[in-house]
């Protein structure tokens, strides 16, 4: 049970890395970008913060009472370099409403990742967020949806 775990969380986490190098070469040059399959980030904020890019990576389908294993990583927007030691936050909300709810922080690895073990009980949908430093700006993830059966 425990080396499947970890090959599940090593799926994900590559999942997020792939989806990272994919999406990094055809990002648009707007100042705030958006994507549902792809990264947020939030531009230089005139405190000299540097800009970061956050994606995530889950199941879409899940039956009800499983676990998620949602991942994410975060990067440098001007090149892709992982940052490590980020604190992200995930969060949730039960889909079709509109209230998030923190259900988790982590700090990400010499990679850039980090990983969120959570039980899903209804479809629900999940972002992660990075949180400012004196370094870099706050980011946020694409919003996924984990779908019960």
């Amino acid at each position: 049970m425990i080396a499947w775990r970890r090959a599940r969380s090593l799926t994900l986490l590559l999942a997020a890395l792939a989806t990272i190098v994919c999406v990094r070469a055809a990002l648009p040059t707007s100042s705030h970008a958006e994507s549902t399959t792809g990264p947020v980030w939030d531009q230089q904020n005139g405190t000299g913060s540097v800009s970061i890019m956050v994606s995530i990576s889950g199941p879409q389908v899940l039956a009800s009472r499983q676990t998620a294993w949602v991942g994410t990583a975060v990067h440098l927007a001007a090149d892709g370099e992982a940052i490590e030691g980020t604190t992200v936050v995930l969060d949730r909300r039960n889909t079709g409403t509109s209230q998030w709810l923190e259900s988790g922080r982590a700090l990400t690895d010499a990679r850039g990742r980090a990983v969120f073990s959570v039980p899903v009980v209804s479809s629900t949908d999940f972002r992660t967020r990075a949180l400012p430093d004196p370094h870099y700006a706050r980011a946020s993830s694409a919003v996924i949806t984990v779908v019960t059966r």
